[in-house]
């Protein structure tokens, strides 16, 4: 059988195609592991430090992370919501274990102090060095008393 100019480069084009997925399995085999997932669950409290603008707090996590917590906000945006404000802050959790640091996107009514945030880990120290994962908190910050509490719920992966 003689192949024609087209048909060898359809063929060699097919085959490149068909063993270049392979090749690639070959390569992802070694790979690093990939992260370990836990779930994260727990209560937290905190308490005014520095007063807005500012604005930074400093409390307690207990749970599945226990330790240390320290916020400060970031940014601050309103909302079409007349008392609801959408925030950016940074926050951290220092454990025995090391630190976890978090990039947060909340919204908080200022009336009512209720609050709901989406926590990203966005690395850490010791055991949560290049950690991620993500939590979700919510809870009620008091501005009379300069005093908050919560929960929140996720996931934290390390490698």
């Amino acid at each position: 059988m003689v192949l024609t100019m087209r048909s060898r480069v359809l063929i060699t084009v097919a085959v490149t195609f068909i063993a270049a997925p392979a090749v690639s399995r070959g390569v992802a085999a070694t790979a690093p592991p990939p992260p370990s997932c836990s779930p994260a669950h727990g209560l937290f409290e905190d308490h005014l430090v520095t007063p807005p603008p500012t604005l930074t707090t400093e409390g307690r996590v207990l749970g599945s992370l226990h330790g240390d917590l320290h916020f400060a906000l970031v940014n601050q945006t309103p909302s079409l919501t007349p008392t609801v404000g959408f925030y950016d802050a940074q926050s951290s959790i220092h454990t025995e274990d090391g630190d976890v640091h978090f990039s947060e996107a909340g919204s908080i009514d200022g009336v009512t102090g209720n609050f709901a945030v989406v926590q990203t880990i966005v690395g850490g120290t010791g055991k949560y060095q290049n950690a991620t994962g993500q939590l979700l908190a919510r809870g009620n910050f008091s501005f009379a008393t300069g005093q908050g509490h919560g929960e929140y719920e996720g996931s934290v992966c390390t490698k």
